[in-house]
């Protein structure tokens, strides 16, 4: 709960100053008009716009000439601030009552502290509420979403004991691990026009519980290679999954070689 936390108090925050930058200005944006008296109203007809000034209930509208602009310009202009005071005023009623009811849930405990902070010796004795993380990780952990090929013989093996493609995928695959990132390497996905393709990741924001996927493009000083990645990330996005919503990707060539700092970046934007 920390992360929404933060983005509530976040939002609380920018709530507050747009409250007060709107009673700041809020004379300047509605200023008064003293010169001419009343109220304007218009009425029209099939033959034309009538001007009426109203100076009060005992007495009668004042018919105006629309060649007076002299007096239409600046009752128009009252009537206008009046409508915008009006609406700012509201504005800042519901930012109020935001800023309030955001007050009080950040001061409320999270349904999934619960189990959390539950005394360790009872734990075992206790089935988690249905919305706790780890076992909606864990089932998501469980799920068969199919893989690309039967098996990987190559020499690169992750801390979970994954054999994987690359030492970068290792390194991904490990920091993704250390964190308790919940992920799936190299399962099937379905696009759009009905073709398979295989994400290097498959992975699980457990907070959010959205899905995401992972491509590492590691030969990119390879004209070929980089056409096949372009033409990769395009397909994602004609099946919704988007790169810098939903897809995450890390780059890598012969001169630039992928980061760990780039790595926990990419983590803490998207899947803690």
């Amino acid at each position: 709960m920390d992360l929404e936390k933060k983005k509530l108090s976040e939002l609380a925050a920018e709530l507050g100053r747009q409250l007060a930058s709107l009673k700041k200005n809020r004379e300047k944006l509605v200023p008064v008009h003293h010169e001419v008296q009343g109220s304007l109203v218009i009425r029209n007809s099939k033959k034309c716009t009538e001007y009426l000034i109203y100076k009060g209930k005992d007495n009668p509208p004042e018919y105006i000439s629309r060649t007076r602009t002299d007096i239409i310009a600046p009752l128009a202009q009252k009537r206008y601030d009046e409508k915008l005071r009006g609406v700012i005023g509201k504005r800042i009623k519901a930012l109020g009552e935001c800023i309030d009811v955001l007050e009080r849930f950040l001061k409320l405990e999270d349904v999934t502290d619960v189990y959390s902070s539950f005394p360790a010796e009872l734990k075992e004795y206790v089935e988690p509420y249905e919305g706790n993380d780890e076992k909606f990780a864990k089932r998501w952990q469980s799920i068969d979403f199919g893989k690309w090929s039967s098996g990987i013989h190559s020499k690169y093996v992750t801390q979970r004991c994954d054999r994987v493609r690359s030492k970068s995928e290792v390194i991904i695959a490990d920091r993704l691990y250390s964190k308790g990132i919940p992920y799936h390497y190299e399962t099937l996905f379905v696009c759009s026009d009905g073709s398979m393709t295989s994400p290097d990741f498959r992975i699980l924001n457990k907070r959010t519980r959205k899905q995401y996927f992972w491509e590492h493009f590691g030969m990119m000083d390879d004209p070929e290679y980089c056409f096949h990645a372009i033409e990769k990330i395009e397909k994602y996005a004609d099946s919704d999954v988007v790169l810098g919503e939903n897809l995450i990707v890390s780059f890598e060539s012969s001169l630039k070689h992928l980061s760990t700092e780039y790595i926990d970046t990419m983590i803490r934007e998207y899947l803690e």
